[in-house]
């Protein structure tokens, strides 16, 4: 009977859509961010992605930041997941918000980079939210 139950559970998973099987995946590494003229910040940017690789993947599903002693974690990403859009070796996070909490005034738009071989070079600027608070910048590489 336990055979029995071990085969239909078996089959059961093989009747799953291969969407509903797709492997997610972290990609992470070190970002120099900045927001106006505050301090610029060296912090480990951890990414999770819905796909099994930067290319294969459709949206970020978490995205935060640490390192500099805790001040990295400041700045925050409240609102995930995010779409991704790509081609042509592009790469863009769409409509990111960052929080930041030690400089005034937040930034939002999109975080634009590259991808090659599972490699993601971000070289960003997020624009202001408040006015006269300054943009928010990101540069780095993660994998």
């Amino acid at each position: 009977m336990r055979g029995f139950a071990l085969l239909a559970a078996g089959a059961a998973l093989c009747a799953l859509p291969a969407t509903a099987m797709a492997q997610s995946s972290t990609i992470s590494g070190t970002v120099q961010v900045q927001k106006g003229t505050g301090p610029q910040l060296t912090c480990t940017a951890t990414v999770g992605l819905n796909g099994s690789t930067p290319e294969t993947s459709t949206q970020v599903t978490s995205l935060s930041l640490s390192g500099s002693f805790g001040l990295c974690s400041t700045v925050q990403f409240p609102n995930v997941p995010h779409s991704i859009t790509q081609g042509g070796g592009n790469f863009t996070v769409n409509d990111v918000y960052a929080r930041t909490y030690i400089t005034g005034g937040d930034c939002e738009g999109d975080l634009a980079g590259t991808v090659s071989n599972g490699v993601v070079s971000v070289n960003a600027v997020l624009p202001e939210v408040d006015p006269g608070t300054g943009d928010c910048t990101v540069i780095g590489t993660l994998s």
